[in-house]
């Protein structure tokens, strides 16, 4: 009965906007404090401190009457490090420090920051590195690290560290809470919505509230809307000594558009009052491309295209439960070479289309980026490091070498409707590595950018000096910075391209760190946001999607996440724990992938591991078929 008339007094509450709360009984304000002795006034307190090569001093130094921690080494590695614990999942902070860089060593010397995360039974999540190569001389620069705690984090460590020789200086390292932040996310699943799909069901509300007041107690209220109208309702009690993460479920009708979903809170019985901005979710918003994902999750495999020619493979695919492929634009079919013969891939793909036609399932085709799979990685221009390291691969602002390599293919698939979308994989597979070590500094990058910033003496300067100029002047990270905005830029006309064929293609990238910044904003919009398909969690570490989530949120990243899984006994996730990575990785974001069929064709039992984890999913999705 209490509870009616509680709820009962919501609604008309809630309808009519709530007055602002009464003081809370607790008087103490909130502060996050999370870090021990990030001054050092109380010298190493607080800290580890753990060498792995080389040789080197990390020591506490006097300046100006204070201490500040400094660190020196040859070309080896050092770092101090401090285990966190007192953290919440969705707390958005903000990591802080001064720092100062007399010298680096000349083979790839930086001073970091490294954040790791782990679990809450203890498992590596993963690890964020922000290092900085720049020598600052005797000046003191002040930096701000964003965070967001992914969800299931039990605890954060700390590394502050000197890599591959030089001398930096820490002083003043906090963590504090971000700007004070209460924020309010609708997720279905994992995947965070900006719309509501049709027959959507049952979504959940996620807020992370930050209290004025420590010792906080009460009620959180998640109500959803509907044109004013009260349309569904949950309530979380709390008690806060710092953030809060909570989630409800709110259900909402199938016919139901123009969803408002607010929180509020009942603070010691006291008024209602909204304490987080609300959320407008229309019908239009994402492109409903991606309700199906929305609904019922990504179950998908990779592999070759030969793979889709073998019937009896696809069949036992499909009778697993896998909804989606991504195939690998390889081979000769139709009397071609598929990725020099565009008749040849133009046939591939209206088979696919019969397919997708009859069985209600999903195709994305990927092209190779760096693969001397069409044209030569260096004959529209090569990449240059800028240093004495030669690397035989693409210029990535060559804009003609993404027009014969990449949509000389790709729009031959957005021509082909039914087929749900492309894949830019961008790991250069005969470049030697699959990451660019920092921005191009060829002679026609350099030459755009002095056109822009009037700095003459780098243009002629020997291209292998290049990067060293710009780090003794302290512009390398603004010419980083420039050269992502450039890559977003050209790769906004590959996507405008290849929407002017097909508006509802969904455009993917694999994997997601191993190129430069800017193509996920060059690639992805709100409406047709880019899949990345991740790949760091292909050992069934899936909390590492959750920290790719949190750090795509705070960059407001048009992205969304396929995480990744690798069957393979010898070195990476054996058949007993394949099932359970599953399971475990299907809520995230989009869904899953499995990297490949060819892999469990190897160790068939993982067929078995596959179906049995896609039944539980399906019945879960899908209760009614």
């Amino acid at each position: 009965m209490k509870k009616r008339i509680l709820t009962s007094a919501l609604a008309a509450t809630m309808l009519f906007a709530a007055a602002s709360a009464g003081t809370a009984f607790a008087r103490t304000k909130y502060e996050n404090r999370n870090l021990t002795n990030g001054d050092f006034e109380q010298g190493m307190t607080g800290w580890g401190t753990t060498w792995q090569t080389g040789t080197g001093t990390v020591t506490i130094a006097s300046e100006g009457g204070s201490n500040v921690l400094h660190m020196k080494t040859d070309t080896g590695r050092c770092y101090v490090s401090q285990s966190i614990a007192n953290i919440t999942e969705g707390d958005r902070l903000t990591l802080s420090f001064r720092m100062k860089v007399p010298s680096l060593g000349a083979d790839n010397g930086c001073a970091e920051i490294s954040i790791g995360y782990r679990d809450k039974s203890g498992e590596y999540i993963t690890q964020g590195n922000y290092p900085y190569y720049e020598v600052t001389g005797d000046k003191w620069v002040y930096k701000g690290i964003d965070l967001l705690i992914p969800p299931n984090t039990g605890s954060m460590s700390l590394m502050v560290r000197l890599y591959n020789g030089g001398e930096v200086y820490y002083d003043d390292i906090e963590i504090t809470d971000f700007d004070n932040q209460t924020t309010l996310t609708v997720t279905k699943g994992e995947l965070e919505l900006d719309s509501i799909p049709k027959g959507v069901g049952t979504v959940t509300a996620n807020l992370h509230y930050v209290p004025e007041y420590t010792d906080e107690s009460g009620n959180l209220i998640f109500a959803a809307y509907e044109n004013q109208k009260l349309i569904g309702m949950d309530i979380k009690p709390f008690t806060a000594s710092g953030a809060v993460y909570t989630k409800a479920d709110v259900a909402i009708p199938p016919e139901a558009e123009n969803v408002a979903v607010r929180a509020y809170v009942w603070k010691n019985g006291e008024t209602v009052s909204p304490i987080a901005h609300s959320l407008t979710l229309p019908r239009e918003g994402r492109s409903n491309v991606f309700d199906r994902y929305a609904a019922e999750k990504m179950r998908g495999v990779y592999d070759a295209v030969g793979c889709f020619y073998r019937a009896e493979r696809m069949q036992k695919l499909e009778d697993s439960g896998v909804n989606t492929f991504i195939f690998n634009i390889i081979g000769n079919f139709h009397g071609g070479d598929i990725n020099k013969t565009p008749a040849a891939l133009d046939a591939v793909c209206a088979d696919m289309e019969k397919y997708v036609e009859e069985t209600g399932n999903q195709i994305f085709l990927k092209a190779s980026y760096g693969a001397n799979s069409v044209v030569n990685n260096d004959k529209f221009g090569a990449f240059h490091p800028g240093t004495e390291h030669q690397l035989t691969l693409p210029c990535p602002l060559a804009e003609q070498y993404w027009e014969e390599e990449m949509l000389s293919r790709l729009e031959v698939v957005a021509r082909h409707p039914k087929l749900i979308g492309v894949v830019f994989d961008m790991e250069m597979y005969s470049g030697g590595r699959t990451s660019y070590p920092g921005a191009c500094l060829c002679d026609t990058c350099v030459k755009k950018y002095v056109q822009k910033h009037s700095d003459q003496e780098l243009l002629f300067t020997v291209a292998k000096e290049r990067k060293q100029y710009l780090q003794d002047k302290l512009a390398y990270n603004d010419y980083k910075e420039w050269f992502a905005g450039e890559v977003s830029v050209l790769t906004a006309k590959m996507r405008e391209r290849l929407h002017a064929i097909n508006p509802n293609l969904i455009i993917g990238i694999m994997p997601q760190m191993e190129w430069l910044g800017g193509i996920e904003k060059g690639l992805g919009t709100k409406k047709m946001p880019v899949v990345i398909f991740e790949e760091r969690t292909y050992k069934g570490a899936v909390g590492i999607a959750d920290y790719a989530m949190a750090q795509a949120k705070l960059k407001d990243l048009p992205v969304i996440f396929a995480v990744g899984l690798w069957p393979n006994e010898e070195y990476a996730i054996k058949k007993p724990a394949f099932a359970a990575k599953i399971e475990a990785a299907e809520p995230r974001g989009l869904g899953y992938w499995i990297y490949s069929a060819t892999e469990m064709d190897k160790a068939p039992a993982y067929y078995d591991e596959l179906k049995k984890a896609n039944d539980k999913i399906i019945e879960k999705n899908q209760p009614n078929k």
